[in-house]
């Protein structure tokens, strides 16, 4: 029941590979309440010479024309182009976390260290509104890779679908935590918890 799902945002640097991959695969399984992120200043993408860069909120099919047109047949080679074909069927475009305040969530996911380290950060600043409603932040490593970023979405359905068979999630989740993550091997998470309006 959708009014029972706990809201969860995924988030990376650019919001086009790891976050969105989670999101996805989330969103495949029926989970509505999601959101993703990317926490850098721009989107950085590869280049056969040098990184390109967009602006958060362009759309994933301009992104994707302008990649053709600067070298199509590169970026189609390197998987980029169906990466942001599969970007635009879950949502428009990326989304900047510092731009979204009015969300509450109830379980933030952070694919790195900078992402992980920008929302501790806004937590315990000007998010961190002292209230009653639980915020729980993992964060876990993931490379920046389309293989990586498929097996941190499988890890992290089967963790958001053991969340929702909690009779309590709210009083259970550390437990889970502790145990869930104990078994997937090379992966440290971290883990807070913030307590929100």
């Amino acid at each position: 029941e959708i009014s029972r799902q706990l809201a969860v945002a995924i988030v990376c640097n650019s919001n086009v590979n790891r976050s969105i991959e989670g999101h996805r695969i989330l969103k495949e399984r029926g989970y509505l309440r999601l959101w993703s992120y990317g926490v850098g200043t721009k989107i950085r993408l590869p280049g056969r010479k040098k990184p390109v860069s967009y602006e958060f909120d362009t759309p994933y099919d301009t992104i994707r024309k302008d990649l053709e047109r600067r070298d199509g047949q590169w970026y189609y080679k390197m998987g980029i182009l169906e990466m942001l074909r599969r970007d635009s069927k879950v949502k428009r475009a990326p989304k900047k976390w510092q731009n979204e305040s009015k969300k509450n969530f109830d379980l933030l996911i952070a694919y790195d260290i900078r992402a992980f380290l920008t929302l501790v950060q806004d937590y315990e600043g000007q998010r961190g509104a002292l209230g009653t409603r639980p915020v729980h932040l993992l964060g876990w490593f993931v490379a920046d890779k389309h293989s990586e970023a498929r097996k941190a979405a499988a890890i992290l359905l089967e963790f958001v679908n053991k969340v929702h068979a909690l009779p309590d999630w709210q009083n259970g989740i550390s437990g889970l935590i502790d145990t869930f993550f104990e078994k997937q091997r090379k992966i440290e998470v971290q883990h807070r918890i913030y307590f929100t309006r």
